[in-house]
């Protein structure tokens, strides 16, 4: 008689039967079966068991990988729209309290700036303030003269005003060049020199005072003078001299004023 073996389906231990048994217990777990010539259970070899076993645990490991994978793009939309969600109630929000602000306030139109365009617009105090500036600027100046020739000290002169004729741009609108000579004697010297102090932008206040740096450029070159000995002061040698060598190039761009006689060419 014939003894077959095959492998439990419930715990896959080993069966051992007669080919003329009807019935099989499993030792391990306790299963009972019916033996048939047919039965598919009974009669699976030992590959096709180990195949089923491979088969499920192929189809656990996927299972699990899909559902991992779903996870964080289901959790990446959730944050996605919560994060949409706020910035569209932001928008809305900002703009309902801006529409509530214009039906509340009148619309206050910016206020630009006013700049001075004639030296009488410049209030005395300004003008104080601005003179001197330019002397502590101009007395700063080193100078080397000899002990015989005497300097006078610096005195105003008169300004130029320069105005911009585009009032488009966003700086130098205008200028304001204050102006002061200072006379040398002694020796075989004889002259006098001027020098300039430039400040930009003067702007006419609310209180009709005019605001400016007062951080002022000066133009006061070191000049040659010989007189049988060799000197350095500071300005240029007349007035016309000034106006040409710093005034002059700038006209085509600004209208200019003055005070107090000094050069304009016409």
């Amino acid at each position: 008689m014939k003894l077959i073996e095959k492998k439990c389906p419930n715990c896959g231990a080993k069966l051992s039967f007669n080919e003329n048994d009807k019935n099989v217990h499993c030792e391990y777990c306790n299963a009972n079966y019916e033996v048939k010539k047919d039965d598919t259970k009974i009669d699976n070899s030992e590959e096709d068991y180990d195949l089923v076993k491979i088969k499920k645990f192929a189809s656990t490991i996927f299972t699990w990988f899909a559902f991992s994978s779903v996870v964080p793009f289901i959790i990446f939309l959730f944050i996605f729209g919560v994060v949409v969600f706020m910035i569209i109630m932001g928008i809305g929000n900002f703009i309902d309290s801006n529409e509530k602000f214009l039906r509340t306030n009148p619309i206050v139109e910016q206020k630009k700036d006013k700049y001075v365009t004639e030296i009488s617009q410049i209030d005395e105090k300004t003008l104080e303030i601005i003179q001197k500036e330019s002397l502590k600027k101009l007395n700063n100046q080193r100078e080397f003269i000899s002990s015989d020739i005497k300097s006078s000290d610096w005195t105003y002169a008169g300004m130029y005003l320069l105005v911009n004729k585009d009032d488009s741009v966003f700086f130098d609108r205008n200028a304001l060049y204050d102006v002061y000579k200072k006379s040398y004697n002694g020796g075989s010297v004889n002259m006098e020199v001027y020098a300039t102090i430039r400040y930009e932008d003067l702007k006419l206040m609310d209180d009709g005072k005019v605001s400016t740096s007062y951080n002022g450029y000066t133009y006061a070159p070191m000049l040659f003078v010989s007189g049988g000995h060799y000197y350095y002061v500071n300005g240029y040698d007349s007035n016309e001299d000034l106006f040409n060598k710093v005034i002059r190039n700038k006209t085509s761009d600004y209208n200019i004023s003055s005070t107090n006689g000094l050069y304009v060419e016409s």
